[in-house]
């Protein structure tokens, strides 16, 4: 199993919708692809050197055929749909994890 695991930094003014869209609409939508095993949305309780709040999406997919589709089709699309409500309001990264145990 492979996990897609995206850690957005949100400014504080914004933060609180930021996260009602990411839960009503976004997952939503990435969940009709029918390639996500699981997900999560977490949090990050103690934050560093950050201004604004910090939340952690993971998408777990079952092979590198469904990534490479995830990820070539999807996650292009959410995070653009995600800018044009919030450009220059919030920071990303994005890194790919396999599951160990």
């Amino acid at each position: 199993m492979l996990v897609i695991s995206i850690t957005f930094c949100i400014e504080d003014s914004v933060a609180d919708h930021w996260l009602e869209e990411v839960k009503t609409r976004h997952i939503p939508s990435l969940l009709l692809s029918g390639l996500i095993s699981e997900y999560k949305l977490m949090k990050l309780l103690m934050e560093m050197e950050n201004n604004g709040t910090t939340y952690n999406c993971q998408f777990v997919l079952t092979d590198e055929n469904t990534l490479s589709e995830f990820e070539s089709i999807h996650i292009p699309q959410f995070l653009a749909d995600i800018d044009k409500q919030f450009a220059r309001m919030y920071g990303s990264f994005r890194t790919i994890l396999q599951v160990i145990e």
